[in-house]
């Protein structure tokens, strides 16, 4: 081959590479548009509670609920399957790290105790479909979890009233079967 034809094919695989890293980053921004709307969904269908009367908008239920949704939100553009599975696996190995998340959980429940079941369950919905919308989006780490979690699971700590158990089983189900998932230990 002369000089000619190895500079052009060079430049040939240079502009290829070029296209393939351009549409690798539109896809990755794409996918992240589609995350964000999807928690904006989750989000809005409890604002809609909320707007109905079924729960107050100052019930520190819905703050919390609301703010962790705003949190995912915010942050979406930094959640990745190696941060998510590091996040998880040192939790589970550090036990104040597990107890601040325990704490928080059974906060989020205990201020929920005091509402009717209806909006109990509106609640549950928004954390559920959030837990989803994550196990949908970055499906290598809840699977990972799926295998691992014998090995970590702890029988004294709270379980979210089966909301993790919903992650787990989420992560191996297409989303048109979520629908009306009930949560499972």
């Amino acid at each position: 081959m002369t000089f000619e034809a190895n500079a052009a094919q060079i430049l040939r695989c240079g502009l290829s590479l070029l296209v393939l890293c351009l549409v690798i980053r539109c896809h990755l921004k794409l996918r992240l548009f589609a995350f964000r709307q999807q928690l904006f969904s989750a989000r809005n269908a409890l604002f809609d509670e909320a707007m109905a009367g079924t729960i107050s908008f100052d019930h520190p239920a819905y703050r919390m609920t609301r703010d962790r949704i705003n949190a995912l939100i915010r942050f979406a553009h930094r959640l990745n399957t190696v941060q998510l599975t590091l996040w998880w696996l040192v939790t589970r190995c550090d036990e104040e790290a597990m107890r601040a998340i325990n704490i928080f959980e059974a906060r989020l429940w205990q201020a929920s105790a005091d509402l009717p079941k209806e909006a109990q369950e509106s609640i549950r919905r928004a954390l559920v479909g959030a837990a989803v919308t994550v196990a949908h989006y970055l499906p290598l780490p809840f699977l990972l979890v799926r295998l691992l979690r014998p090995h970590h699971h702890r029988e004294d700590m709270l379980d979210n009233e089966g909301v993790r158990g919903v992650l787990y089983e989420a992560s191996s189900r297409p989303r048109s079967e979520l629908t009306g998932l009930t949560p499972v230990l």
